[in-house]
């Protein structure tokens, strides 16, 4: 018997080993609501706008490498998703993460957001990730954050 507490999922992802954790809880509770997922992924334009480049073509070089990183994040949602069943929509957005997951959530009218802590951006906060935190703090819509798995912790 199929939920329908939620049709609209979204799954933020930056494609980094830990945030497999949170694929897994994000493709389940789509497969068990029957809901649509959509993988997004946010190219950081603010995260390498401060390295100094020699020329244009640096700049272009660097976008690339985070668009086709951002391709593979959301092409392996996906073909996770695909093998249970769970229908899937690549995003990518461009911007601040947290403000770009945020303005996407609320215009497509998502259900709930699921991060997970701890990817990419795990130094930079002590107790989670900067990302996750910020999109707790102005988002509307209901979060579920997955911590990474800890080296101790392999229940995820």
């Amino acid at each position: 018997m199929k939920s329908n507490i939620y049709k609209r999922i979204l799954v933020a992802t930056d494609g980094s080993k830990l945030s497999e954790c949170t694929l897994k809880y994000a493709i389940e509770i789509a497969r068990i609501s029957g809901a649509r997922l959509y993988a997004v992924y946010v190219v950081d334009t603010a995260d390498f706008a401060s390295i100094p480049m020699e020329s244009d073509a640096g700049w272009e070089t660097m976008y690339s490498v985070l668009r086709d990183e951002g391709k593979d994040a959301t092409q392996k949602v996906e073909e996770l998703a695909k093998k249970v069943g769970v229908e899937v929509e690549q995003v990518e957005l461009e911007g601040h993460p947290s403000e770009e997951i945020v303005q996407f959530a609320n215009k497509e009218n998502m259900d709930i957001i699921i991060l997970g802590t701890h990817g990419k951006s795990g130094l930079s906060s002590i107790l989670m990730g900067s990302v996750a935190e910020n999109v707790i703090r102005t988002s509307t819509k209901p979060i579920l954050v997955v911590p990474a798995i800890s080296k101790k912790d392999k229940s995820h």
